[in-house]
């Protein structure tokens, strides 16, 4: 709880920032596709085969705002998804599941993007139905920082900004 508390704290002083700027404020829709990670489980099905579940494994949609200031020199995008990874077999199901709280900051290039993002995974959950119903773990909220480098391929130099 301690650290979704953190987290509010720092969403509301980057709102307190926008609000002392001038600001382009712009919806966010997500949608991706992520593998690896370390292994968190592995399920045993009846034939006798197995499969890992990692922690990165899944699917996630969601949401949020992007701040790109007046020159549009420095952007910040929040963004709250849904993860999700389903394990199906003919007699129960597993899904991994977490909420990602993401607040990312780039300094934008005329075509290139350079910043980081911290992320926060809230409520991460395993569970099963059918045969795998004893499964039900819950794993502690954990947070991690991710440096990135993006390439627009639409911008402020071609005069098209996708944003």
């Amino acid at each position: 709880m301690k650290t979704a508390r953190r987290w509010a704290l720092l969403l509301a002083g980057m709102a307190s920032w926008t609000c002392a700027q001038a600001v382009d404020l712009r919806p966010v829709l997500k949608a991706g596709a992520e593998f690896g990670g370390d292994k968190l489980f592995t399920l045993v099905f009846t034939d006798g085969s197995t499969k890992n579940v990692k922690a990165h494994d899944g699917f996630s949609l969601g949401g949020g705002a992007s701040f790109l200031n007046e020159s549009k020199s420095f952007e910040i995008e929040t963004t709250l998804s849904y993860k999700f990874h389903f394990t199906n077999a003919s007699n129960g199901d597993v899904t991994w599941s977490r909420i990602p709280l993401d607040v990312m900051g780039f300094y934008r290039f005329s075509r290139v993007r350079l910043g980081g993002r911290l992320i926060c995974h809230l409520s991460p959950r395993a569970k099963g139905s059918g045969v795998a119903s004893n499964l039900d773990i819950q794993f502690d909220n954990a947070a991690g920082l991710v440096l990135q480098a993006d390439y627009l391929f639409s911008g402020k130099e071609s005069g098209q900004d996708i944003y």
